[in-house]
């Protein structure tokens, strides 16, 4: 499990997906934080830091879609190797990039 941060903590090359919202986050008070994770991650579920820009965070998914995110946005990081893996394995399913 990984830890949940803002996506402002992330540097430009950095990868991530988007963190799950608890179903019920005041089941445990005393929780510090939340984790999430999936034990399958799509193309479109995972994305790359891109230059802060003024209305968010430039980020492309691996699939190349491109759109800009609030630097307060929850996030999980995950490997950058996952990233490349998916954008290959994407391409190589002739989806546009």
């Amino acid at each position: 499990m990984r830890r949940i941060v803002p996506l402002s903590s992330l540097t430009a090359g950095r990868c991530f997906t988007l963190a799950e919202t608890p179903k019920n986050p005041d089941e445990d008070d005393k929780a510090k934080r939340f984790q999430t994770g999936w034990s399958i991650l799509q193309a479109d579920m995972v994305w790359k830091v891109g230059l802060p820009q003024e209305e968010g965070v430039d980020c492309e998914s691996a699939l190349g879609e491109r759109v800009a995110m609030a630097g307060d946005t929850k996030v999980v990081e995950v490997p950058r190797q996952g990233f490349d893996r998916l954008v290959q394995r994407a391409r190589e399913a002739g989806t546009p990039s």
